[in-house]
């Protein structure tokens, strides 16, 4: 992923059974949580405006954005077809990747390393 590419995850919240999505943006040299999406704001899901954030809802989802959370790496426990049905899609894609079918039960990380572009072009 460059600089400025984002990815997002989404899952079924295990006590509410609805969807939450996440938007994550690469931004010096750390994923940034820039938006979550969610149906409901029960059971643990945000119900407020993040400190530095702020909320809009539309007649689907209500949104998170901001609250200044960043890490270099992130794992994401993967479910499967009953439990979680965690799902991701990479910047230019429209497509969800069904993790769950993939790799059902097993963590999967996201970090981000600095280096040349040059050594990722030739696939170093």
């Amino acid at each position: 992923m460059y600089l400025g590419s984002l990815f997002e995850t989404g899952y079924i919240h295990s006590v509410q059974k609805t969807p939450v999505e996440d938007v994550y943006v690469v931004v010096d040299g750390k994923l940034w949580l820039w938006e979550e999406r969610v149906v409901s704001h029960n059971a643990g899901l945000p119900s407020e405006s993040p400190y530095r954030g702020y909320y809009l809802s539309d007649k689907d989802w209500m949104h998170f954005f901001g609250g200044r959370y960043s890490t270099k790496r992130y794992m994401l426990r993967v479910g499967d077809n009953v439990l979680g049905r965690n799902v991701c899609r990479f910047y230019g894609r429209s497509d969800w990747i069904d993790l769950f079918d993939i790799v059902p039960g097993k963590r999967c990380v996201v970090s981000v390393e600095t280096k040349p572009f040059l050594t990722t072009l030739v696939g170093m």
